[in-house]
C-alpha cells in the first residue's frame, strides 16, 4: 500500500534558494514504505542537509523562536483585560444652568456603556472644566442603571462603571446627571467628560449657558404653610416631629405624623385635649414660591404672629433648642439662613416653627407674612375642661304615654369649643309627667307618663343641689290617641293647578298634641277628594298617620277646574270615639278652586260688551240729533231767504225815500242861495 505524504500548508513554508528540510517533508511524486527506509531517499536527504545554506539555518531558528513566542503568549492570562463596546454619549451638548442652582430638569444626561466582567473590567469617567469664566465644579449625579454596578457619590466629578455578571462577559449602562455645583459667574461653560478603563469610548464635551438667576416676589397663592398637631398632647422629638415615620423632610406635617394634620389650604377643624403648661404641641413649616413655582422666590425675613393659648418659638441657629417664647405677639426673623429655617436645610426656601401649651384653651392661631404678603394663616382649637352642657335634638318632640325618647348631651369649654360626650346625671320636675335615666349617662331617655310638659335637668353631681354645672331642657308628653282630628288646607282659595298643603293636627283629651308616632287617625278608606286631584303624598286607602308634634302634612295639586273641593275622613282606631264604641266622626275641611284669570277675561268680556251697547245707543242718539239739527238748519235758510228779500225790497224803498229826500235838500239849498242873493 502506497500513501502519499500530505504536503505543507503555504502558511509554514519557508522558502529558499533550493529546496531544503521543507522541500524534503513535502516530496510529493515518491511512494513512501512505512516499513523500510528508501535508499534513495535516505541518500538525497544526507546530500540535502550537506547543502542546507545559512540563510536556510536562520529561517529555521526564526520559526523556532515565533512558535516560542506564541506559546508564551498562549500560556499567559492578562490581569485587567480592556473592556470592549464602551462609549460615552450625551442627550444634549448644550443646556442652559441658572446661576446658584445645582441639578434642574435642563441637565444634560451622559450615558455611559461598555462590555465585560465584574471584577475585572471597570469604566472610569471623570468630569471636568474646559473652558469658562471662572472656575465651578462639574458634577456626575447618578441617575439611573439596571444592568450595572454604578457609584453614586455626590458631589462628585467622577462616576464608575462595572458590570453585574462575574462570570461572563455582559453589557452594563448607567447614567448620569451633567451639571455645575451652583454657579456664581454667568457665561459659557464646557465641561469634558472623559473615559478610562475602556480602548473604544472618546471623550464628549457639555457646554453649558449660565444666566443671572430670577428672582421673584413672594406668592401668597402658591407658597404654603404647613400646621401639624399632636393628638397626643406632647412630643420631645422635634426632629421625628419635622421628618417624620419615614424620614422624609415634612413628611410629619404632611402625613399627620402623631395623629393630626392641619396642612395647606385645609379646614382648620383640628382640635386636641387640654395639655400641661409647657407641653409641646404642634410643629409648623412654610415653603416660599414666587408666581412661577419653577423659579426661587425672594427670601426676606418672615414675620410670625401667634394668638391664642400656645407660645410659638423659632430656631436661633442650626443647633440650638428652641429656647424662646412668644405669646400673643409677633416676632420676625432677625437674620437669614437660621432663624425659622429648617436647621437641616438652613439656606432653603422654607422654615418651620414650634408651638408650646399655656396651659388654656382656646383657638391657636400662627399667621406669617414675608414683605408684605401672607403666605398662610392656619389655626387649631386646644380643648379646655367642660363648662358648660349643651342638649342634641330630642327623638322626638312630644313624647307618647308608656313611651320613651332621648336626647344627647356633651360639654363645652370656656370658649364654648366642644369637649365631647358629657356623663351627666338627669332629673325630671314631674315624675307624673315624665321620668329619666336614674343612672350617669351621655344619654338621657325620657319616658312619658301623662299628658302634660316637665322640665329635665343635667347636672355632673348625684343631685341638682350639688351640681356645679347644669343645663335644663323643656320636654312635652302627649296621649297616644286623639280626641279631635282635624283637617286645614292652604291656601284657602286654591287657583286650579295650584299646590295645596292638608294639615293634620291630633290633639289628646287634655288638648295637648298627641305624641309622635304613627297613629291610626282613619279608617281603612283614608283620605278622599270631592274632587279629583293631582299628586297627592297621602297613600290612598291607609289608616296609619305619623305624627310630629300632633301634626302630619301631605300635598296635592288643585284640580284643573273650578268649584269646591272638599277632602275627607273618618275617624280611626287611634281616636278616643272609636276606642269608647261611639260613632266615628267624619273629618272635613273645604276650599273653593278659583280662577282668577278665566274670571278676569269674563269680567272684561262682560264689560267690553256694555261698553259695546252704550256705543250703539250713543251713536243712536247722534244720528237723532243730527236729523234735528239738519231740520233745524233748513228751517233757518228758510228764514234767511225769506229775511233776505224783505231786507232787500225795504232797502230799495229806504233808498228811492233817500234819493227823493236828497233832491228836497237840493231845492232848498237853491232857494237859499237865491234868497241871499237878492239881499
Amino acid at each position: 500500500m502506497k500513501i502519499h505524504l500530505n504536503r505543507f500548508l503555504r502558511r509554514v513554508r519557508i522558502h529558499g534558494g533550493e529546496f531544503d528540510t521543507s522541500a524534503r517533508a513535502m516530496y510529493r511524486d515518491e511512494v513512501v514504505y512505512p516499513l523500510q527506509a528508501e535508499p534513495r531517499i535516505v541518500r538525497g536527504s544526507t546530500i540535502e542537509r550537506k547543502q542546507m545554506s545559512t540563510k536556510t539555518t536562520f529561517k529555521r531558528i526564526a520559526l523556532v523562536t515565533v512558535a516560542a513566542l506564541g506559546l508564551g503568549v498562549m500560556s499567559v492570562a492578562p490581569s485587567n483585560a480592556a473592556a470592549q463596546l464602551d462609549s460615552l454619549a450625551v442627550s444634549l451638548a448644550s443646556t442652559t444652568q441658572n446661576t446658584t442652582e445645582t441639578l434642574t430638569s435642563t441637565a444634560s444626561v451622559l450615558t455611559a456603556t461598555l462590555a465585560g466582567t465584574k471584577g475585572i473590567d471597570t469604566l472610569t469617567v471623570t468630569a471636568s472644566i474646559v473652558s469658562g469664566p471662572a472656575y465651578v465644579q462639574p458634577v456626575l449625579a447618578f441617575k439611573e442603571s439596571t444592568t450595572a454596578i454604578a457609584s453614586t457619590s455626590a458631589d462628585s466629578s467622577v462616576q464608575t462603571v462595572t458590570p453585574n455578571d462575574t462570570n461572563t462577559v455582559s453589557q452594563a449602562t448607567a447614567k448620569y446627571n451633567v451639571y455645575l455645583k451652583a454657579p456664581t459667574v454667568v457665561g459659557t461653560y464646557v465641561v469634558k467628560i472623559a473615559p478610562t478603563g475602556g480602548t473604544n469610548a472618546a471623550a464628549v464635551t457639555v457646554s453649558i449657558v449660565v444666566s443671572a438667576i430670577t428672582i421673584q416676589a413672594p406668592s401668597a397663592t402658591n407658597s404654603k404653610v404647613f400646621l401639624g398637631v399632636s393628638a397626643t398632647s406632647g412630643i420631645t422629638d422635634r426632629g421625628a416631629w419635622v421628618q417624620g415615620a419615614e424620614g422624609s423632610r415634612y413628611s410629619g406635617l404632611f402625613e399627620g405624623y402623631g395623629g393630626g394634620l392641619v396642612s395647606n389650604n385645609q379646614a382648620d377643624t383640628r382640635t386636641i385635649s387640654l395639655p400641661l403648661a409647657g407641653t409641646l404641641i404642634g410643629g409648623g413649616a412654610w415653603q416660599l414660591y414666587g408666581a412661577n413655582t419653577a423659579v426661587p422666590a425672594q427670601r426676606t425675613p418672615v414675620t410670625y404672629t401667634v394668638s391664642g393659648p400656645a407660645s410659638l418659638s423659632l430656631q436661633t441657629d442650626a443647633t440650638s433648642l428652641y429656647s424662646t417664647f412668644y405669646t400673643n405677639t409677633s416676632v420676625t426673623e432677625s437674620k437669614l439662613g437660621t432663624v425659622g429655617h429648617d436647621p437641616y436645610d438652613p439656606a432653603s426656601q422654607n422654615g418651620s416653627f414650634w408651638l408650646t401649651s399655656t396651659g388654656a384653651g382656646g383657638v391657636v392661631k400662627v399667621t406669617l407674612t414675608m414683605g408684605g404678603v401672607t403666605l398662610g394663616s392656619r389655626s387649631f382649637s386646644v380643648i379646655g375642661v367642660p363648662t358648660a352642657y349643651v342638649f342634641g335634638t330630642p327623638t322626638k318632640t312630644v313624647t307618647g304615654v308608656g313611651e320613651t325618647s332621648s336626647v344627647t348631651v356633651t360639654g363645652t369649654d370656656s370658649i364654648l369649643t366642644t369637649t365631647g360626650a358629657a356623663s351627666v346625671y338627669a332629673f325630671s320636675s314631674d315624675t307624673s309627667v315624665a321620668t329619666v335615666n336614674s343612672t350617669q349617662a351621655s344619654t338621657v331617655v325620657i319616658t312619658g307618663v301623662k299628658s302634660g310638659t316637665a322640665t329635665i335637668t343635667v347636672g355632673n353631681a348625684a343631685t341638682i343641689a350639688t351640681s356645679t354645672i347644669t343645663k335644663t331642657l323643656a320636654i312635652k308628653v302627649g296621649a297616644i290617641t286623639a280626641k279631635t282630628v282635624a283637617f286645614t288646607m292652604s291656601p284657602t282659595a286654591p287657583q286650579p293647578g295650584e299646590k295645596v298643603t292638608l294639615t293634620v293636627t291630633a290633639t289628646d283629651a287634655s288638648g295637648n298634641a298627641v305624641g309622635d308616632g304613627s297613629r291610626n287617625l282613619f279608617s281603612s278608606t283614608g283620605i278622599t277628594t270631592s274632587l279629583a286631584v293631582q299628586g297627592a303624598t297621602w297613600t290612598a286607602s291607609t289608616a296609619a298617620v305619623t305624627l310630629v308634634g300632633g301634626i302630619a302634612t301631605y300635598t296635592f295639586y288643585a284640580p284643573t277646574g273650578t268649584g269646591l273641593l272638599t277632602v275627607s275622613a273618618t275617624e280611626g282606631a287611634s281616636t278616643d270615639n272609636v276606642i269608647a264604641a261611639g260613632t266615628a266622626a267624619a273629618i272635613t275641611s273645604s276650599v273653593t278652586i278659583t280662577n282668577a284669570g278665566t274670571d278676569a277675561a269674563t269680567s272684561a268680556a262682560e264689560a267690553a260688551e256694555a261698553a259695546a251697547q252704550d256705543a250703539t245707543d250713543a251713536a243712536l242718539d247722534a244720528t237723532t240729533a243730527a236729523e234735528a239739527a239738519g231740520a233745524l238748519a233748513q228751517e233757518a235758510v228758510d228764514l234767511v231767504t225769506e229775511l233776505s228779500a224783505e231786507v232787500t225790497k225795504l232797502m230799495t224803498a229806504l233808498k228811492a225815500q233817500i234819493d227823493s229826500l236828497t233832491k228836497l235838500v237840493l231845492k232848498m239849498a237853491i232857494t237859499v242861495a237865491k234868497v241871499a242873493a237878492k239881499k
